[in-house]
């Protein structure tokens, strides 16, 4: 008992087995492949169709300045920040047709009244804006990079802080589209 008898090796690699809890283990493998890829697929959906165009519909062509603030008020919001002044804004029709780019840098103020600068670009896809790029420059949580007893960080703990960046961007649009803010816990006051 509790032996397994293989009589023919090439069973194991056609799916023939004497043990009754293979089927078990082959259908929760298929879930687990199928959750898998369910997720994948949702997030691709999110990021490239979703996502781009959400808040921004609505506007003209010549509106990128309101684009932009929108984009900015609902980044602040997702970061529990508070958008501040336009600091800088650009826009470049291209041709006769109907591209043109708008981009520039936003202020976003801290609790503490400090601005965090942030770049937007847009792009107008002929009905609407869609974003290109949204993200903080000089990004506090990114400042432990360039102390100078970490700047000979290995190549693990480079991939590990880029998906860590990653999945923390993932959040954020979701909190962003769903209207979550993100939560702030005090400093301890010991």
């Amino acid at each position: 008992m509790g032996v397994l008898a293989i009589k023919n090796p090439s069973d194991l690699l056609h799916g023939r087995s004497s043990c009754r809890g293979t089927t078990v283990w082959r259908l929760l493998a298929w879930i687990g492949l199928g959750t898998g890829l369910a997720i994948l697929g949702a997030a691709v959906w999110f990021n490239a169709v979703f996502y781009p165009g959400y808040g921004l519909a609505g506007l003209g062509k010549d509106q990128y300045r309101q684009a932009l603030l929108r984009v900015g008020g609902s980044y602040a919001a997702s970061e529990s920040l508070t958008l501040g002044p336009i600091l800088q804004c650009n826009f470049k029709p291209l041709g006769p047709g109907d591209r043109a780019y708008a981009w520039g840098t936003l202020g976003l103020l801290t609790a503490k009244g400090e601005t965090i600068p942030l770049w937007v670009a847009l792009k107008w896809s002929g009905h609407h804006w869609q974003r290109r790029n949204c993200f903080l420059l000089a990004d506090p949580r990114d400042r432990w990079l360039f102390v100078e007893s970490r700047l000979g960080l290995s190549n693990f703990k480079k991939i590990s802080y880029t998906l860590e960046n990653i999945q923390r961007e993932e959040w954020r649009r979701l909190r962003e589209v769903w209207g979550w803010r993100k939560t702030l816990t005090p400093p301890s006051s010991e």
